[in-house]
């Protein structure tokens, strides 16, 4: 995923697959290699949770995820540059892998990311990657 696609995300607001508001996007943990969003850390009620967004779409501002909103609730608080990846997949029933993410943050007030590395293992989950640009040459 192209870095200023994953910096339109924090624009949008988390909506369960009925469209129901989840919360606000504070952060995302990307796959290392690829940078592809894995995890979205949603503010809910003054609490930051982690939500899986494998399947998620940005629609009109919106990132509609593919999960129930009573699924959020009771989700593991998302600790700071870490994450209890047992923990998190036993809470949304997800199979694990290990992967190497970092964790990705909007810069307070500029528009910016600050991105910190960790390594954690992971679900295996894949989110929808913009198209390229045209005339860019296919990656490979």
């Amino acid at each position: 995923m192209y870095p200023s696609a994953v910096e339109r995300l924090y624009d949008c607001e988390v909506l369960d697959r009925h469209g129901q508001r989840i919360g606000s996007l504070r952060g995302l943990w990307l796959a290392a290699g690829s940078g592809v969003p894995r995890w979205a850390v949603v503010g809910i009620g003054g609490a930051e949770v982690l939500v899986p967004v494998r399947g998620g779409q940005v629609r009109e501002r919106r990132l509609v995820l593919p999960i129930e909103k009573h699924e959020v609730e009771g989700a593991p608080a998302a600790q700071g540059d870490s994450l209890d990846v047992a923990r998190v997949h036993d809470h949304y029933r997800l199979t694990a892998s290990d992967e190497q993410l970092v964790r990705h943050e909007r810069a307070a007030g500029v528009g910016a990311a600050s991105v910190s590395a960790a390594s954690v293992s992971a679900a295996c989950v894949s989110a929808a990657s913009p198209r390229p640009p045209r005339g860019t040459p296919p990656a490979g």
